[in-house]
């Protein structure tokens, strides 16, 4: 073995970690990209008055009241009930 043997192997593994150098960078950029977009469609959609936006969370607080309105008759109306009983 002489010494063009493992310059051209070297040249060559050089050649090779450079391509996978590229690919990756290439790779990462894509991610990144996508992993934007993502985030900015999130961002959309969190604002939107969608099913998940914030116009349902408004409605859900609305319901929520709703519910407890409710159940505060019932108590009410349950304590006015046992209260005629007792007299």
């Amino acid at each position: 073995m002489n010494r063009e043997y493992f310059d051209a192997r070297f040249d060559g593994l050089e050649k090779l970690i450079d391509v996978h150098k590229l690919n990756t960078d290439s790779h990462i950029s894509a991610v990144s990209a996508n992993v934007k977009r993502v985030e900015s469609s999130l961002d959309e959609h969190k604002e939107s008055s969608s099913a998940h936006g914030s116009g349902a969370s408004g409605k859900s607080i609305s319901a929520v009241v709703s519910w407890l309105g409710l159940g505060l008759a019932a108590v009410l109306g349950m304590f006015k009930i046992f209260e005629g009983h007792g007299k």
